[in-house]
């Protein structure tokens, strides 16, 4: 939805203005819709797991890459979440 909006807008400002001020605006909406996903990313994924039933158990595991932080967990190695 945030994605067509921002191409909505791209559209609007193409139909509206002339080209290089309407590639500026698009940029400039384009870059808001990206910080603004990088921004609130986690939150919704950590929403969305928390919504299908998936819960913590308040450790933190810290690691390089998926297989790491499981050999962690299963070492016992998590750090309590602060």
């Amino acid at each position: 939805m945030i994605l067509a909006a921002g191409f909505g807008a791209g559209y609007v400002a193409g139909l509206t203005m002339p080209g290089p001020i309407a590639d500026v605006i698009a940029n400039f909406v384009g870059l808001g819709i990206c910080l603004f996903v990088s921004a609130n990313g986690n939150q919704w994924r950590e929403a969305n797991l928390l919504s299908r039933g998936y819960k913590t158990d308040g450790e933190l595991i810290e690691a390089e890459n998926p297989d790491g932080a499981l050999a962690q967990y299963l070492e016992g190695a998590a750090v309590p979440a602060v």
